[in-house]
């Protein structure tokens, strides 16, 4: 019998929306607190299919089968640079007063087209822990809101910039 765990409020909308029960989201949209909210002990798991980014982090993938879970992992998409969107951002940068950032992978996309230099020009919000590290490992300062969702960093930007 099949349980469904999605990370993330707009992969449980998708999922619910094409006809499927999701029977755990984390609070935290993240691996992390995937794995701090997740009950392991109190679930008798035997094997995970985990759909994932190329570019995906492996923590939770590690977790599990540290816990005796066979985990089936495979890639599903790889992330790919937008020359065309790069382009548009390089000649509308004077005009541009807010950056967001909603993957660790965003962040390194801009930082090779854009520069470092650049990109601490401009207020920036992180979605995620995850972003936001990625943001201070450049020493490039962000704001977060508190939950990890898009219509959050509206209200964020609206509040605050």
């Amino acid at each position: 019998f099949m349980k469904i765990a999605s990370i993330g409020e707009k992969t449980t909308e998708l999922l619910v929306r094409n006809g499927y029960e999701v029977d755990f989201e984390p609070t935290v949209y993240t691996q992390e607190g995937f794995i701090e909210e997740f009950p392991l002990d109190e679930v008798d798991i035997k094997r995970v299919l985990y759909p994932t980014s190329r570019d995906a982090r492996n923590i939770l993938h590690h977790y599990l089968e540290d816990h005796g879970v066979e985990v089936v992992k495979f890639s599903i998409y790889q992330p790919v640079d937008n020359v065309e969107s790069i382009q548009m951002i390089k000649d509308k940068w004077d005009d541009i007063n807010i950056i967001t950032f909603s993957s660790p992978s965003g962040v390194k996309v801009l930082k090779k087209y854009i520069g470092q230099n650049m990109l601490k020009e401009k207020p920036i919000v992180s979605i995620g822990a995850v972003t936001k590290k990625e943001l201070d490992g450049l020493g490039i300062p962000s704001i977060s809101p508190e939950k990890a969702t898009l219509e959050s960093i509206f209200k964020l930007i609206k509040e605050k910039l």
